[in-house]
């Protein structure tokens, strides 16, 4: 049993030597999408069928009946029936990026970007 549990420890502490870090808010535009709402928590409409654009991405869509724009946590309104949670993933504050599409569509959203040397996972 104690080897066992040696050889757990092992391994843990090899993973956490190994932890990544999220270089996202260095080198993305808007990595978040917590910047410029379309709708703030304080919003309450009804959404339906509109394309707003994403500060600091470009959009490659199939689509122009869908919905896509930024909501602020807390938005008190629905887009295509769905609603934006009170907060975001561990209680945080912000937002995050809405999309309602039909089956068979295409959304891409991408930046181009230059990384130093090294390597990534």
């Amino acid at each position: 049993m104690r080897r066992f549990l040696l050889f757990n420890w092992m391994i843990l502490a090899a993973l956490s030597i190994n932890a990544q870090t999220d270089i996202t808010q260095y080198y993305l535009s808007n990595h978040g999408f917590d910047e410029n709402f379309d709708y703030t928590a304080t919003s309450t409409q009804n959404v339906a069928e509109e394309i707003k654009n994403v500060q600091g991405w470009t959009a490659e869509l199939s689509a122009s009946y869908t919905i896509v724009g930024t909501y602020e946590f807390g938005f008190g309104g629905v887009f295509n029936s769905a609603t934006v949670p009170a907060k975001g993933y561990d209680g945080e504050q912000g937002g995050g990026l809405a999309i309602s599409t039909g089956w068979s569509q295409t959304f891409v959203f991408y930046q181009t970007i230059t990384l130093p040397a090294g390597t990534y996972t």
